[in-house]
């Protein structure tokens, strides 16, 4: 099931069982991405925790030039829309500065958008596991993303009624395990 607004209080109210969500541990994030802000009625697991990096192809101009903000900021980029159309925080981050992606485009999957990066001079800020993957099997180079962003965290989140079910906790702690061995 897609996350869209509304998906966490559908896992509140029992409409889903279990979820896998992205939830941000900068301060800056709007309240209700932030870790801290997962509801009291759902319970959550931290899977783990990842970063933002960013993808161009291999033989990107960029890759022979100083990469800064200034030089990341001057990119056509890739924005991957997230739970139906909030803003990255990283657009939040960039306009605390007075600074702004000022050209991107924007695509709804994030392979899509790999592919798309790796056919053109455009720029993917993705998270570091995704671009990790995809370098080893795409024309693409994985570069550091100059600006300084809290890692976020992948939470496994279910409803209360279901902390104590036995089948429900075997599913939890087989994904918790297969999460740990990568």
């Amino acid at each position: 099931h897609r996350l869209e607004p509304g998906s966490i209080e559908g896992l509140q109210k029992g409409e889903f069982d279990l979820a896998i969500v992205a939830r941000d541990n900068d301060e800056r994030a709007p309240s209700h991405f932030q870790v801290k802000q997962v509801p009291a009625q759902i319970h959550s697991f931290e899977l783990f925790r990842d970063d933002h990096v960013c993808l161009v192809r291999k033989d990107h101009p960029v890759l022979s030039q100083q990469w800064d903000l200034d030089c990341y900021l001057q990119q056509a980029h890739l924005t991957c829309e997230c739970e139906v159309g909030d803003r990255w925080l990283l657009h939040s981050v960039l306009a605390e500065q007075g600074l702004h992606i000022e050209n991107s485009t924007l695509i709804a999957d994030f392979f899509a958008a790999a592919l798309l990066c790796q056919s053109s001079d455009l720029v993917f800020t993705c998270t570091r596991s995704f671009a990790q993957q995809v370098v080893k099997t795409h024309q693409l180079e994985l570069l550091p993303l100059p600006i300084y962003m809290a890692p976020f965290s992948y939470l496994l989140a279910w409803p209360q009624h279901l902390e104590n079910d036995p089948a429900h906790r075997w599913l939890r702690e087989l994904i918790i395990e297969h999460c740990h061995k990568n």
